[in-house]
């Protein structure tokens, strides 16, 4: 069973058990993803015709979770902690559509073993851990961990344009 009719399937059971939050929630995402199809169908995209692949509906929850992190940053500085905790429980309903999340030390060994193959150079484990751990781990955790464990590389890079 594809992505999409997953969402449809549990929408349906959502309902069913008249779960409110779970249901907004995976009306909005199955909107997003009707969208996507539909911009697909626009001649100036620059997808135009290409079939809606899993990784575009993955990359579609991607783009639902990263919102939900925004929003749930915005009412904790605005002092919204109810609706905070609302857009947290969205967030943990979208994230069951994505493979399983790394944990920080997991990703630090991963790019440890980047790091041991292909220098210390950023621009380039970047790259490449960005490549390998998109799905199974936030780009902000990623991103942290490989200025970390190239930092010296870094400042290396920095003297020597």
């Amino acid at each position: 069973m594809g992505l999409r009719e997953e969402v449809a399937e549990d929408l349906k059971q959502a309902m069913r058990q008249r779960d409110e939050i779970r249901v907004s929630t995976l009306r909005l995402l199955s909107a997003a993803i009707k969208n996507l199809e539909v911009e697909r169908t626009d001649l100036k995209n620059p997808a135009h015709g290409k079939p809606v692949t899993e990784e575009d509906l993955r990359s579609v929850v991607r783009k639902q979770i990263k919102m939900r992190d925004e929003a749930i940053e915005g009412f904790r500085k605005g002092g919204n902690t109810v609706a905070a905790e609302r857009e947290a429980q969205e967030k943990e309903i979208l994230q069951e559509y994505l493979p399983r999340q790394l944990s920080r030390d997991e990703v630090v060994a991963r790019v440890r073993e980047l790091v041991a193959e292909h220098g210390r150079s950023f621009p380039v484990i970047i790259k490449l851990a960005m490549s390998e751990l998109k799905d199974q781990a936030e780009g902000r955790t990623i991103s942290e961990v490989v200025r970390e464990l190239t930092s010296e590389g870094r400042t290396a890079h920095a003297e020597n344009p």
